[in-house]
């Protein structure tokens, strides 16, 4: 099984708030995200790694950085 970990860096050059929905879909289930996310029903149930689409949602006012990380495990042939 491997770990799979990304981050995506967001800077707002807006002059108002901007309000992000970012939508991924990733193997098997999340372990460690640092933003409030939905997701849905699996997208592959006959995989050994079930899918699943995830929406992440953040408000990032003008002028500010925000960071979001996370992960979600998976099964590799070796």
């Amino acid at each position: 099984m491997a770990t799979v970990s990304a981050t995506v860096m967001i800077i707002n050059t807006k002059s108002g708030t901007v309000s992000l929905q970012l939508q991924r879909n990733i193997a098997d289930k999340m372990t460690t995200p640092s933003v409030k996310f939905s997701s849905s029903l699996p997208v592959n149930n006959q995989a050994i790694n079930k899918g699943q689409e995830v929406d992440f949602e953040l408000d990032v006012k003008s002028g500010e950085q925000k960071k979001m990380t996370y992960s979600y495990k998976v099964y590799v042939r070796e």
